[in-house]
């Protein structure tokens, strides 16, 4: 989806869409289109990473070493650190609120949350850290 182009640009709604010039080839379906859309997003980062590989491979090519090269990559991607929460961050974060009666999805008030927050932080830390972890979300919170 590199040369992308969408028609009927004075019309600024996306549902007005009429077009799409996908690599010279002419959309009209809107099933298409959108599909087009879902797969260039759906394959973006494995194209990214495919990007990359093709670089590092040109690199060694050129008689850059294999050293260079994983260090330039990691220049580009930086690693992600986890650090765990603790319970008086929990409890910072709770605070932090606006103090409402409103509920979510689970019927606790940020009222509720606040008064509990010294009783449930300890609990709550260890769920966020393991979930963080092991990567697994309650479908609720995603």
């Amino acid at each position: 989806m590199e040369h992308c182009q969408i028609g009927d640009k004075e019309k600024k709604s996306k549902k007005d869409i009429k077009t799409l010039n996908l690599n010279g080839r002419l959309l009209q379906n809107q099933q298409t289109i959108a599909d087009s859309f879902n797969n260039y997003f759906l394959n973006v980062v494995e194209n990214l990473i495919e990007t990359s590989h093709i670089d590092k491979m040109k690199l060694t090519q050129n008689g850059t070493t294999l050293e260079k090269t994983i260090s330039n990559c990691n220049q580009l991607y930086p690693s992600i650190n986890f650090r765990h929460t603790s319970p008086k961050e929990i409890e910072k974060l709770i605070k932090s609120l606006k103090t409402t009666n409103a509920q979510g999805y689970d019927e606790i008030s940020t009222k509720i949350l606040k008064w509990s927050a010294p009783y449930i932080s300890s609990p709550l830390a260890y769920i966020c850290n393991r979930s963080l972890e092991t990567g697994i979300f309650l479908t609720r919170l995603k």
